[in-house]
């Protein structure tokens, strides 16, 4: 239990310092440096970095009854019953181990959920919609091959998935956006990929299972997909802007709620003025 309360509050104060210079340099930084700052967290949750505020009796005052005593250990063993310091520490390590348990179980069950949704659907086909994916992918420097998926099922456009990914867009967006405005679209979620916002993501739902019981976590998640969706905005709009649409096609997209049925979906809005 110290290793992991050790864990815990490293990645907590990495998280606080980020959280300061998050502040710090919020006017003079861009959303792709300030995502980049944030997507360092979850390392600190998972593994053991020196930090220098951190001495080792620090941890060991978080759980007293994890280590004995110095009175304790020079006492001769006794051969009564277990010490009430090793049933709570069984306890609370057997809290962790179901928590932990619960959380992956969840995220396991939405994601079987979500492939087996998503993998009924076909590929789209359309010649006029592969040809401007393979543009953008050119023009976003990725050769991976990438699935494009059209349903009138999808509720907005995402990108799933890191072995075989694939774009998932509304029939709707399809049929009612011009060209420009579906490019900058697919530059969106085309910029997540570039940028290993999937495995990204799955790192911080390793972490928040692990570290289920401390808000810190939470929150670094909730942060660092707020960036991730400002950075994809950015690269999408720094590839179309010499264009004249650049300023009318992207905008910054609304915050999104962090969920582990859909971790790689990207919220991406246009503006109603220039829908067709």
């Amino acid at each position: 239990m110290n290793e992991l309360l050790e864990l815990s509050l490293r990645g907590s104060i990495a998280a606080g310092i980020v959280w300061l210079l998050d502040r710090a340099l919020a006017r003079t930084m861009a959303a792709s440096g300030r995502r980049a700052w944030w997507a360092l967290v979850p390392l600190a949750f998972l593994i053991s970095i020196p930090l220098p505020v951190l001495s080792p009796h620090a941890v060991t005052l978080l759980a007293p009854w994890s280590r004995p005593s110095n009175a304790a250990a020079a006492m001769p063993p006794s051969t009564g019953t277990a010490p009430a310091s090793f049933h709570i520490v069984s306890i609370l390590f057997a809290l962790w181990i179901a928590g932990v348990a619960i959380y992956l179980l969840v995220v396991a069950l939405q994601t079987r959920t979500a492939i087996q949704k998503w993998s009924r659907l076909r590929l789209s086909t359309d010649p006029a919609l592969l040809e401007l994916l393979e543009d953008c992918k050119a023009e976003a420097g990725i050769t991976a091959p990438i699935g494009l998926v059209v349903s009138d099922a999808i509720a907005m456009p995402a990108i799933m998935g890191w072995l075989r990914p694939r774009i998932l867009l509304p029939e709707g967006t399809t049929a009612k956006l011009k060209r420009d405005q579906l490019r900058a679209v697919l530059l969106h979620e085309l910029a997540h990929f570039r940028g290993l916002d999937v495995p990204l993501n799955w790192l911080f739902t390793l972490a928040r299972a692990v570290h289920w019981f401390n808000p810190v976590v939470h929150f670094a998640a909730r942060g660092w997909s707020i960036f991730r969706e400002e950075a994809a905005d950015e690269a999408a709009l720094r590839t179309i802007t010499a264009r004249p649409c650049s300023s009318r096609c992207v905008r910054p997209t609304a915050r999104p709620r962090p969920s582990a049925r859909s971790p790689s979906a990207n919220r991406f809005t246009t503006s109603k003025g220039d829908s067709s």
